[in-house]
C-alpha cells in the first residue's frame, strides 16, 4: 500500500508540472522508455547497488535516456535517490490515469472466452461509452473459464454477462427451489 500511495504522489507531481507546462504527450511517450530501462534487470541491479555512488548512477540514467525530457530524467534521478526506483512502473501506470481522467477517457478491461474481433470490440467500447456517457478504450483479455459471453470492468463499475455467471445463478436458483 506505501508503495502504490508513494507512486500516486510522484504520478500526481510529474501530472501537475506536464500539465502546467503543456507537455502532457510528452510525458505519455517519455514514461514507457523510463519504466523499460528503470525495472531492467542488470540496470536496476547498478541501480540499487550500494557501491555505486549516486552521481554514477544519475550519469548512466541520463547516458541511457537521451530522447527523454530532462523533467522525466529527474523523475527517474529522484526516485534512484530515494531508494523507490521499483515503483516507476506505477508512477507510469498512475500518471496515464490521471491523463486518461483529464482527457474523458475510461478504460474497460474486457474478458471473453475467446479473442473478440475489432468490430465486437468497437461495438462494446460504443456501449460502454453511452452507458457511462464518457469515452471508452476497451483492454481485452482471453479467459477460457468464462465459457461464453463477457465481464466489463471500467472503474467502479462490473458488467458480468459471462455465461459460467448465468450457469452459476442458475444453479443456485434450483438449489434454492422449494418447489
Amino acid at each position: 500500500m506505501a508503495k502504490i500511495a508513494g507512486a500516486r504522489r510522484y504520478a500526481q507531481a510529474a501530472f501537475e508540472l506536464a500539465l502546467e507546462k503543456g507537455e502532457l504527450e510528452r510525458w505519455q511517450a517519455d514514461l514507457p522508455p523510463l519504466v523499460e530501462i528503470m525495472l531492467e534487470p542488470s540496470v536496476g541491479a547498478l541501480l540499487d547497488s550500494p557501491r555505486v555512488a549516486l552521481a554514477d548512477k544519475v550519469r548512466l540514467l541520463r547516458q541511457s535516456l537521451p530522447n527523454v525530457s530532462p523533467q522525466a530524467q529527474n523523475l527517474a534521478c529522484i526516485l534512484v535517490a530515494a531508494r523507490r526506483r521499483e515503483i516507476i512502473g506505477l508512477v507510469a501506470q498512475e500518471f496515464q490515469r490521471r491523463l486518461d481522467a483529464h482527457r474523458g477517457i475510461v478504460r474497460a478491461q474486457v474478458t471473453s472466452a475467446i479473442p473478440l474481433e475489432p468490430p465486437e470490440m468497437e461495438r462494446l467500447s460504443q456501449r460502454l461509452s453511452a452507458l457511462l456517457g464518457r469515452q471508452v478504450l476497451v483492454e481485452p483479455r482471453v479467459d477460457p473459464s468464462i465459457i461464453g459471453g463477457f465481464m466489463a470492468r471500467a472503474g467502479d463499475l462490473l458488467i458480468n454477462g459471462s455465461t459460467r455467471s448465468q450457469l452459476e445463478g442458475l444453479k443456485s436458483a434450483l438449489s434454492s427451489s422449494k418447489g
